[in-house]
């Protein structure tokens, strides 16, 4: 349940770590939980992602996914759609990386249903609405392979053979 400005507090100890990288999927709770305007998010991000960078560590954003639990309305597709495009923009220009996985798809479901104007989210997801069914975790997977082998170049890819052959 944390927001990005409880994220924050956590920079220290990443750092601490000393990681290549950073994913960072938040903001959720900031457009859906407590309501932010979307500048609001964008500076705790942006706080964020300038930290990581000052201290050599690649930043990596999540799009902020869309729902299917009622609370997908037009007021909180307005306070995220700003922070996305953002995101998508900044990002790059840090020498990070945007995933937009609500844009993928897995196994021809579209994660996002293109059919609404408020971006609600399709079938891939759970029950509850909010977290992604395995629809949806394959497809955020298959959206994160471009970033990570651009950071981990030296990692060998699984291959579909390699999926099925684990079960």
């Amino acid at each position: 349940g944390a927001d990005s400005e409880q994220l924050e507090l956590l920079l220290p100890a990443i750092i601490a770590l000393r990681p290549k990288a950073c994913f960072i999927q938040c903001v959720t709770n900031n457009v859906y939980a407590r309501g932010w305007p979307a500048d609001r998010s964008i500076a705790s991000l942006k706080r964020i992602v300038d930290g990581l960078v000052s201290a050599g560590i690649i930043p990596v954003l999540g799009a902020v996914p869309p729902r299917l639990d009622g609370s997908q309305s037009a007021a909180n597709a307005a306070r995220k759609a700003p922070v996305n495009a953002w995101g998508a923009k900044y990002l790059p220009m840090r020498g990070g990386y945007f995933v937009q996985h609500w844009a993928a798809s897995a196994s021809g479901t579209p994660l996002a249903d293109p059919a609404s104007a408020i971006g609600a989210a399709s079938a891939a997801v759970l029950g509850d609405g909010v977290h992604p069914a395995r629809p949806y975790a394959f497809g955020y997977g298959k959206a994160l392979v471009g970033p990570l082998r651009a950071i981990y170049p030296r990692v060998p890819a699984l291959t579909p053979a390699d999926v099925a052959a684990s079960g």
